[in-house]
Order: C-alpha cells, then sequence, then structure tokens
C-alpha cells in the first residue's frame, strides 16, 4: 500500500526547477552562473555583480552530505544572491504557475534544498519570493516562502512576509540538512506552509496571506563560507495531498540518506 502512495504522489508531481550547481571547475564566482534547469529566467546574479572569491561561490571542496559534487557558498559583505524565474516556463510545466508568480489557488507546491551552516552567527536565507532586485534587498519581508536562520540565532526556521516561525531545532554548524516547504495555496495568493527538516514534518506552520514568488534567492552571511547550499528544487503537485510533504519527503530522505 505505501509503494502505492508513492507512486501515485510521484506521477502527480511535475519538477518546476532544480539546481545541483553544476559539474564545472572550482572555485568559480555565482554570480553569473548558470547551473540547473527548469524556469529559470536567467544567470544567477550577486548584488553588485560581485565575484570575490571567497564570496558568493560555486565550489567543491567539501560537498554537503546527500548531495556531493559542486555546491554554492555565501556570503560577503551583507549582500545577497538570487535568480529571476521565468513565467513562460512555469505554464508550460504547469499551468497553476500564473501572472509571474508561483501560485494560487488549488495546488500544492514542494520548496526544499539541502543547507549547511559552516560558521556560527548571521542569518541563512533559501527563499521564494519577489523583489530582491539583485539581490541586495533579499529579506523576510519579501519573502512568499522561505527556510533557513532568518534571525542569525542558530535555529531552523520557517518565514513568510515578516512572519518567522522557529522550529526549535538547532542547526549544528558543519551538518547537512534537507529542509523542505510543503505550500497548499488555497484562495488567491494565499497558502498554508509546512517546515520538514530530514524529511520530518515539524510543528512550524504558517497560513501566509502571500505566498507569491518570482524569484529565487540565496543569503549567505555577512563574510566568506558562513553557509552552504545545494540540490534546490521546487515541485508542483498539482491535486493538493496532506501527505505529499511526507513522502516527497521521505523520498528525498532515502536519497539523502544513500548517499551519505
Amino acid at each position: 500500500m505505501a509503494g502505492a502512495l508513492l507512486l501515485c504522489a510521484s506521477s502527480q508531481a511535475a519538477t518546476l526547477f532544480t539546481d545541483d550547481f553544476g559539474s564545472g571547475t572550482t572555485p568559480a564566482p555565482l554570480n553569473g552562473a548558470t547551473t540547473g534547469s527548469g524556469i529559470f529566467s536567467g544567470a544567477w546574479g550577486v548584488q553588485g555583480n560581485n565575484v570575490t572569491i571567497p564570496g558568493y561561490n560555486i565550489v567543491s571542496t567539501n560537498p554537503l552530505a546527500g548531495a556531493g559534487g559542486n555546491y554554492a557558498i555565501g556570503g560577503s559583505s551583507y549582500v545577497g544572491s538570487q535568480r529571476g524565474l521565468s513565467t513562460a516556463a512555469a505554464i508550460a510545466l504547469d499551468p497553476t504557475v500564473e501572472n509571474g508568480n508561483g501560485r494560487i489557488g488549488g495546488s500544492t507546491l514542494i520548496f526544499s534544498g539541502v543547507v549547511r551552516k559552516d560558521i556560527a552567527g548571521q542569518n541563512l536565507l533559501l527563499a521564494l519570493g519577489n523583489g530582491f532586485n539583485d539581490g541586495g534587498t533579499l529579506g523576510v519581508a519579501n519573502t512568499g516562502i522561505g527556510f533557513g536562520d532568518a534571525n542569525g540565532d542558530g535555529f531552523i526556521d520557517l518565514f513568510s512576509r515578516n512572519t518567522v516561525v522557529n522550529s526549535n531545532i538547532s542547526f549544528a554548524l558543519g551538518t547537512s540538512y534537507m529542509l523542505s516547504v510543503e505550500a497548499v495555496y488555497t484562495t488567491g495568493t494565499a497558502a498554508l506552509l509546512t517546515l520538514s527538516v530530514d524529511g520530518v514534518v515539524t510543528t512550524a506552520t504558517i497560513n501566509s496571506t502571500d505566498a507569491t514568488f518570482n524569484q529565487l534567492g540565496y543569503k549567505g552571511g555577512n563574510s566568506s563560507n558562513r553557509s552552504s547550499i545545494d540540490n534546490l528544487s521546487l515541485t508542483s503537485i498539482p491535486e493538493p495531498s496532506s501527505v505529499a510533504l511526507g513522502l516527497l519527503g521521505t523520498l528525498g530522505l532515502l536519497h539523502f540518506r544513500r548517499r551519505r
């Protein structure tokens, strides 16, 4: 029966984007990188076209557990990074993504990534939102769906539009975590957000009134080598399912553990 449920969940899913930061020569600036596939409208951009090494870079020296290969690191002088999402490509993959924003009524999205805090202090934001500009204005206020360490206090958080919910699970430095947010869209731009850590659904939830987005953003701290990210993905499940996050989380965790 479990196998049938897993098959059902996976058969409904459509992958909107993935980014594992490629297999190119490292270290390399994140700014200008065109890694990954899916609904990206262009390259990664770092505030001020920053190409400092070390800074926001693609590296391969210490891969995240369960991921492997190249990955991205941040940050640098309080700057941020972002990547635009293509509306036309999104609609071609899934008509529930409309009007330049992720949507919106009767669909479920799963946003996930493997993250690691490498140095204590400073925040870590991995977010879908709008108004990030070149990454310099990325923050909780303009995030529709986000996870990380919003306040730099060492805890894994869920956040959306100035609302931050602490999962009460702390980041252990140097440890990789697979974080996922299930966004179940109800009416208009509203969605119920639920955070999962390593395939386990937490009590961190937000009833967001605006879970729209047209950008992917990463903010990694105010100096180099603060944090690392890998295996970013966005998946759409046209029919909302209360078990979607658990099923996809379990699949991801099995893959995560298999590669550790």
